[in-house]
């Protein structure tokens, strides 16, 4: 799958923090299959094609061309693109009950659904199918673009759903992101996908690093560093094992200085080297 982004003209730019700035656009061919496993919860319209989306508890959705799913952070989906599809997507900026507080009344947060992972789909009317031309056109001639211009887009996004669907719609659709709580734990999960140190995180959370130390040992059960590993060992066997990314660009989304070093990694830890994982064969020891 081919993703492309929303590049802001903004100095402090990161492009590793890519996946939290707002918008994309992919692009993939039949037959392809990719996984959605992302720190920040994801809204995608699905332009052109077909994909079948299976998740964690192996419930499957079948969605078409025409209509868009949203995808709560940190669950894990399988992606097998049955037909070559374009897609747009909102990687909410923001904690999740806020984006839903913009969009339906108080008394539908009152009755929202209880939390399930199934998928949801809603068609996309024509306004919001004209408001995804525009995203792409934006990613495809980044030069013209100001600051803060994903908060504004993420801003008209909720507008136009608040107004073009009922609030029976809206309330199943949006209970996935609702109903996924902004706790320590996820607060911590948000971050993941950078794998910054004990320092940083605990900076970006206001804590002293001995409260943030007590308070992960208490939700983790486990040493920020063993969580990393941990982490990083899932991350690196299912970019190998299901999908056709690259190893220079696995090895740099994971952190590894070199290829060798991501090799050494593997191999130490899933007994496995990356072509070996990547080929196909039965790892040594249990993924957890």
């Amino acid at each position: 799958m081919d993703l492309y982004f929303l590049r802001e003209a903004d100095m402090n730019y990161t492009p590793s923090e890519v996946v939290t700035t707002g918008f994309g656009y992919a692009q993939a061919e039949k037959g392809v299959k990719d996984y959605f496993d992302y720190s920040v919860s994801t809204v995608a319209l699905l332009l052109e094609g077909e994909v079948q989306i299976t998740g964690e508890d192996l419930s499957s959705t079948r969605v078409t061309a025409g209509n868009m799913a949203c995808f709560p952070k940190n669950v894990y989906h399988n992606i097998d693109i049955l037909e070559d599809c374009t897609a747009v997507f909102l990687y909410i900026l923001g904690d999740n009950v806020s984006f839903c507080e913009k969009v339906l009344t108080r008394e539908s947060l009152d009755h929202m659904p209880v939390l399930d992972h199934r998928i949801h789909t809603l068609p996309i009317v024509p306004i919001l199918r004209t408001f995804a031309d525009q995203i792409t056109m934006y990613i495809r001639d980044r030069q013209r673009l100001c600051r803060d211009i994903s908060f504004i887009k993420q801003r008209e996004l909720r507008a136009l759903m608040s107004v073009y669907y009922s609030q029976s719609q809206l309330r199943t659709f949006l209970a996935p992101l609702f109903r996924t709580s902004d706790t320590f734990y996820s607060q911590v999960m948000s971050m993941a996908v950078g794998f910054p140190t004990v320092a940083v995180m605990a900076r970006r959370l206001h804590m002293s690093r001995s409260t943030f130390l007590r308070r992960f040992q208490d939700n983790f059960n486990e040493t920020p560093k063993e969580w990393a590993t941990r982490l990083k060992c899932r991350f690196l066997y299912r970019a190998l094992r299901e999908t056709n990314e690259p190893m220079a660009s696995i090895a740099c989304r994971l952190r590894f200085c070199t290829l060798q070093r991501m090799a050494a990694f593997s191999k130490h830890h899933l007994g496995l080297s990356p072509h070996e994982i990547r080929e196909g064969k039965p790892l040594a020891v249990e993924l957890r």
